[in-house]
């Protein structure tokens, strides 16, 4: 099967969800499809090779389709330019007749189902405005039942279930290894591990750590203007 992966996303990037959209495409690609992963022209302080960054066998084709790069221009345009370069994004892009379209946007189905691609949708949230653009869609696979269930209220379409995972590291069994690495002391650990949007709460979880000073609170994710903006507030009240 050719199977075109579509997303408007910078790759690489620092976020999750870079790392999900390159193992999926990988994990395919072992299954025996033929993988192509496209992906907007996008600046990106992240320099060198993405299968590198990511640890991953380079088993699938990157395609950086040449658009209008209007994240440039987010603080000035705010949500309008991630719209403006998805729609430069999808009219840029060609793609094999006989590709199945696989993406996480929901403009990207109703745009290349048009085109007369199949489509599947990967569903991480679901919001009921998307249910016109989704409708021309295979079917979904969604990242949790909840999701699904939502998505079912909207849309008649065939789904499953593929929730979120981790996988073993290069530090499964060597703790010690890895505490020494990143100046951990010794004794009980509280781990958060992903964006520290301040409705995730982690904020009330800083400010709670001074209540079991025996615990090291280690705060692993977001980017330095998040971090600043949600934990500012919480670690001077702590």
């Amino acid at each position: 099967m050719n199977i075109a992966y579509v997303v408007n996303t910078r790759i690489p990037t620092e976020k999750a969800h870079g790392y999900q959209i390159m193992r999926v495409c990988s994990e395919l690609a072992k299954l025996g499809h033929k993988v192509t992963l496209y992906v907007p022209t996008r600046t990106n302080k992240i320099e060198g090779d993405p299968f590198e960054y990511y640890g991953l066998e380079p088993n699938f084709h990157i395609e950086r389709v040449q658009s209008f790069d209007a994240m440039r221009y987010v603080k000035f345009l705010g949500p309008t330019a991630f719209w403006l370069t998805n729609w430069s994004f999808l009219r840029a892009l060609t793609l094999p007749a006989d590709s199945i379209v696989y993406t996480r946007d929901a403009d990207a189905v109703a745009y290349l189902s048009g085109q007369g691609f199949k489509c599947v949708y990967n569903a991480h949230n679901w919001e009921p405005s998307r249910t016109a653009r989704v409708r021309p869609a295979l079917g979904a696979v969604c990242n949790s039942y909840g999701t699904e269930h939502a998505l079912k209220e909207s849309l008649n379409i065939p789904t499953i279930v593929a929730p979120n995972a981790t996988d073993p590291n290069a530090y499964v069994g060597q703790k010690d290894a890895l505490r020494k690495e990143l100046h951990l002391p010794q004794g009980p650990l509280a781990l958060y591990a992903g964006h520290v949007y301040g409705w995730k709460g982690v904020n009330t979880l800083v400010e709670a750590a001074h209540l079991v000073p025996d615990v090291c609170l280690v705060v692993i994710g977001g980017t330095m203007e998040s971090t600043a903006s949600n934990l500012q507030f919480a670690t001077q009240n702590v």
